[in-house]
């Protein structure tokens, strides 16, 4: 690895799908996009306070931004203006997406929710419980490279229910989900991190000691020990990411301690030890690595 370079913002990443822009944020109200061929800053604005989830409208002309209370604003690209804002269910959520034709987005909370909000300002929930309702026992995510929305959720949203399953939808105006797996243990634990990825997912298994490959419906196709050194060394797993071409895997150890290895031979690439650790992603077909903390955000091509 060759030294890597500070960025202003951190916390959560949003990259868009074709990866020319990468979107972070500050701990208060401030956003920051950057060019992800130069990795110079293109915008910037200040919105709702304490930013958590970002996204860019695939013809870049609009970005949205939604804070821990649950508020979202849009806000032009090329004005800089904000063009509408709204509480939505007032639940923090989940990374969000627009949708295909950049008219509105699709959003998910952490109540179960899935919120459309278009550029009017206009909201409806699509699925889930009504606001002022609770069902925190699911998992939202959007994989752009399946074009579905993967809800994971427990047996009747229960804390005690046996099993849990999973279920998917084709990103729409109105996601009609199917259920595609049963997961006879224990449901994936997202806290610990879930990896959705090119061809397969990833997630810690229950024991802490493996990572579980998977395909797009979650049948197992591999376990892939994790590296006894991390064990060894007396450090605790706190979040798994597997970047998105597979072809390394980022271990966050609390704190400001984070190792990378290659998912082939699990040999070590890299150790990162700057501030604390929020988010960690890939680009370029996994060659450059971006790593974001609550300080900033470091990038640097794999050498």
């Amino acid at each position: 690895m060759g030294k890597l370079k500070k960025l202003k913002g951190g916390m959560d990443l949003y990259v868009t799908e074709d990866e020319k822009l990468l979107v972070n944020s500050n701990s208060r109200n401030g956003v920051y996009v950057y060019d992800t061929d130069t990795m110079k800053q293109v915008f910037q604005t200040k919105t709702v306070s304490y930013v958590a989830q970002k996204a860019i409208s695939p013809d870049k002309k609009l970005l949205a931004a939604k804070n821990t209370s649950g508020q979202m604003a849009l806000i032009s690209m090329k004005t800089g203006e904000e063009i509408c804002r709204c509480d939505m269910a007032k639940s923090e959520g989940y990374k969000f997406t627009f949708t295909p034709d950049s008219k509105a987005v699709l959003d998910f909370d952490w109540d179960g929710r899935t919120m459309l909000l278009n550029a009017k300002g206009a909201f409806k929930i699509l699925d889930g419980p009504e606001p002022g309702e609770k069902n925190d026992k699911v998992y939202l995510h959007y994989d752009s490279f399946s074009g579905q929305i993967y809800k994971l959720a427990r047996e009747n949203g229960s804390e005690k229910g046996r099993f849990a399953y999973a279920y998917a939808a084709e990103v729409s105006k109105k996601p009609e989900y199917r259920q595609i797996h049963k997961f006879m243990d224990m449901m994936p634990d997202h806290i610990m991190g879930i990896s959705f990825c090119k061809d397969h997912i990833y997630y810690l298994d229950k024991n802490g000691t493996g990572i579980v490959e998977t395909d797009k419906s979650f049948e197992k196709t591999r376990l892939i020990p994790v590296p006894k050194k991390l064990f060894q060394s007396g450090d605790r797993i706190c979040h798994v990411y597997v970047s998105p071409c597979e072809k390394y895997v980022f271990f966050y150890l609390g704190f400001s301690l984070g190792v990378m290895y290659d998912l082939t031979n699990m040999e070590p690439v890299m150790v990162f030890t700057e501030d604390v650790i929020s988010d960690f992603t890939m680009l370029h077909e996994d060659k450059t690595v971006v790593i974001a903390t609550w300080d900033g955000t470091y990038v640097g091509d794999i050498t």
